[in-house]
């Protein structure tokens, strides 16, 4: 299950810690002083609320982009099983349809690439097969006489 970010007061309460931090390091600091006009100090801590702001977006954009690289990653394991899988489908179509062709190679000639040649050789072997079937009728035919 992702991490769920930080509660909005938690932030606030990190945050409290870190200026606590930096004010009890400028209090050891011994830099001196900077003087604002009241105006342009409202301006800075505007600014500074803006980074404030700015940064806590990008850390949701940042925590959005690794949700969607979670799920991009889980799309590329699904795509990959897919693909698996459609490779096991296709080896089986493949070894079913090669057994068919092996068979159908036995029971069928191959085709010569001189095709008159094909067609004289089937005409001759037609003829031969009238003439067997003509034999075959008159034996029929002597038979039926002697019975």
């Amino acid at each position: 299950m992702p991490e769920s970010p930080p509660r909005i007061d938690e932030e606030y309460e990190n945050e409290n810690s870190v200026v606590e931090k930096f004010d009890s390091k400028l209090e050891n600091d011994s830099s001196p002083l900077v003087y604002v006009k009241v105006g342009r100090y409202n301006d800075i801590l505007g600014q500074i609320q803006q980074l404030r702001s700015l940064s806590l977006g990008l850390r949701d954009a940042l925590d959005a982009l690794g949700e969607i690289e979670k799920e991009v990653s889980i799309g590329i394991v699904v795509a990959n099983k897919t693909l698996d899988d459609l490779s096991v489908l296709i080896k089986d179509l493949e070894l079913r349809f090669s057994k068919n062709r092996e068979i159908v190679e036995k029971h069928n000639p191959t085709i010569p690439k001189n095709i008159e040649d094909y067609v004289k050789k089937s005409y001759e072997k037609t003829e031969k097969l009238k003439k067997n079937f003509r034999k075959l009728e008159k034996i029929e035919r002597l038979e039926g006489f002697e019975k």
